[in-house]
């Protein structure tokens, strides 16, 4: 049981940890912000890098001209230490400057990837969304994850694990109006994804493993929503899953207790 045998983790941060242990060099990376999912034992494994849906921002980003070298000052504002600093203070002060390089590193890197154009811009060269979809902040983190899979020499890694969220499904009313833009929003994020993966010959390498927090109620409520539920959904693909399966039994009662 992870809750006793390793509090605090995460499914992927435990795959994280196994993986490092046979030697792989892996990086966990997530988009926008991180997850309890991607937390492995403390030291065992690289940190989590979180990046920004449309790419990552720069510290100390300043107009051409400017003579004040702001990083080089930052970081010797933040090396300053006396007998009552924090204990933390060290710590704080070494991941502050090495972040400003790991940013830095990583906004070039981003910067010279590439997105098959043909998968995921019209004629117009314009982004293939539509509105009231939610088909944006797809196309914004499916497309950026697949740019972070291009600097994985940069980064000396043989493994990655991507993490992204998408919220919004807990509707309580009007359940159909609610959900439908949101599932056509995964649709066409997952579709542009997938074709962009076989496009780089990368489908073959990639497994895409979505989860749900709770399961909703089969029956409708007074307010034509659904309730929360017991367990949850979940499901696999890539060019190596053996799909076509579906795992688990349905459940005997489809009537609340």
């Amino acid at each position: 049981d992870p809750f006793n045998a390793a509090p605090g983790t995460g499914v992927l941060g435990r795959a994280k940890d196994i993986l490092t242990n046979n030697g792989h060099v892996v990086n966990s990376l997530s988009i926008d912000k991180s997850s309890v999912a991607l937390e492995g034992a403390a030291g065992k494994s690289s940190p989590v890098t979180i990046v920004g849906r449309r790419g990552v921002k720069v510290f100390g980003t300043r107009p051409s001209g400017e003579d004040l070298d702001i990083e080089a000052v930052a970081k010797q504002l933040n090396a300053e230490t006396d007998e009552h600093s924090n204990i933390y203070g060290e710590t704080w002060s070494q991941q502050f400057a090495s972040g400003i390089e790991e940013g830095k590193s990583l906004a070039n890197d981003l910067n010279s990837a590439n997105l098959t154009e043909s998968v995921w811009y019209d004629e117009n060269g314009k982004w293939k969304v539509e509105s009231g979809t939610y088909q944006g902040e797809h196309w914004e983190k499916w497309s950026t994850i697949f740019k972070l899979m291009q600097t994985r020499s940069s980064r000396n890694v043989d493994r990655d694990i991507f993490y992204t969220e998408f919220g919004g499904w807990d509707n309580h009313g009007w359940m159909k109006n609610s959900i439908r833009p949101r599932i056509h929003g995964v649709n066409h994020g997952l579709t542009l994804f997938v074709e962009q993966l076989r496009e780089a010959n990368l489908w073959n390498e990639t497994v895409i493993v979505f989860t749900s927090d709770f399961a909703r109620t089969i029956t409708p409520n007074s307010n034509d929503g659904s309730d929360h539920a017991w367990g949850g959904h979940y499901f696999m693909l890539g060019g190596r899953v053996k799909g076509g399966k579906i795992l688990g039994n349905y459940p005997d009662r489809r009537a609340p207790v």
